[in-house]
C-alpha cells in the first residue's frame, strides 16, 4: 500500500497552515504599524493645537480690559452722611464690609447713596445683601423696590425687586458708566415710618482703559 500521496497532502496541509499564519502575522503587524501612526499623528496634532492655544490665552491674560473683575468704587455719598458712624464707605471697604449702611432716622423712601468710579467703567452687575446677622436683619425695614441710575442720563433708570432676605442678590446691569445711584423707592415696611438697612453692595465689570 501507497501512503505517498497522504504525505503530500499532509505536507500541502502543514504547508498552507504556516503560510497563513506568517501572513496573519504580517497584517497584524502592518494593522499595528498603522494604528502607531495614526495615535503619532493624532498627539503631534493636540501638542501644536495646545500650544497656539495657550499662547492666545495669555495674550488675553495680559489685557486687564477682558478680565471681570471685582471693581471697587472710588468714593461714594449718601442722604444720610450726615449719622454719626453712619458711611456708605461700609458697604464695600474691606475693613467695614458687611457693617453696613442705614438710612436718614425713620426714613426709608428716597433716601440713596451714589457710588463714583472716577473713570468710565463697563458695569456687568453688581452683588447687594440686606444685614445677614439676625438682630440686624429684624431691625432695619428691608428695601423693596430700588431704582439704579446711571451716570448717562439717556439711560432709564433701571428699577429692581429686593427679595426679603439676607442672602446675597445678583443684579445684571450690563453698563458704560461713572457712577451708579441706588434710591429707595419702597420698602417691606411703612418707607415714611422706618429706618432701612443694607449691609453690602460690590460691582462686578471691566476696565474700559
Amino acid at each position: 500500500m501507497n501512503n505517498t500521496p497522504n504525505i503530500d497532502e499532509e505536507l500541502d496541509k502543514f504547508s498552507y497552515k504556516e503560510l497563513s499564519k506568517k501572513v496573519f502575522l504580517v497584517l497584524s503587524a502592518m494593522l499595528m504599524i498603522a494604528l502607531a501612526t495614526s495615535w503619532y499623528l493624532e498627539v503631534e496634532l493636540l501638542d501644536n493645537t495646545e500650544v497656539e492655544f495657550t499662547a492666545e490665552d495669555v495674550v488675553q491674560l495680559d489685557d486687564s480690559q477682558s478680565i471681570l473683575q471685582l471693581i471697587t468704587p472710588f468714593s461714594c455719598v449718601s442722604s444720610s452722611d450726615f449719622i454719626e458712624n453712619n458711611f456708605c464707605e461700609e458697604l464695600y471697604y474691606d475693613n467695614y464690609y458687611g457693617e453696613g449702611w442705614v438710612t436718614a432716622d425713620e426714613i426709608c423712601y428716597k433716601e440713596y447713596v451714589t457710588f463714583d468710579f472716577k473713570k468710565s467703567i463697563y458695569l456687568e452687575f453688581m452683588v447687594i445683601q440686606n444685614f445677614e446677622i439676625d438682630n440686624l436683619f429684624q431691625q432695619y425695614d428691608k428695601v423693596k423696590e430700588l431704582n439704579i441710575i446711571y451716570s448717562n442720563n439717556r439711560v432709564e433708570p433701571q428699577l429692581f425687586q429686593m427679595e426679603n432676605n439676607n442672602i446675597s442678590q445678583w443684579i445684571d446691569l450690563n453698563q458704560e458708566t461713572t457712577s451708579v445711584s441706588l434710591e429707595i423707592k419702597s420698602s417691606y415696611k411703612d418707607p415714611e415710618n422706618s429706618q432701612c438697612g443694607i449691609a453690602s453692595v460690590s460691582f462686578y465689570g471691566r476696565n474700559r482703559g
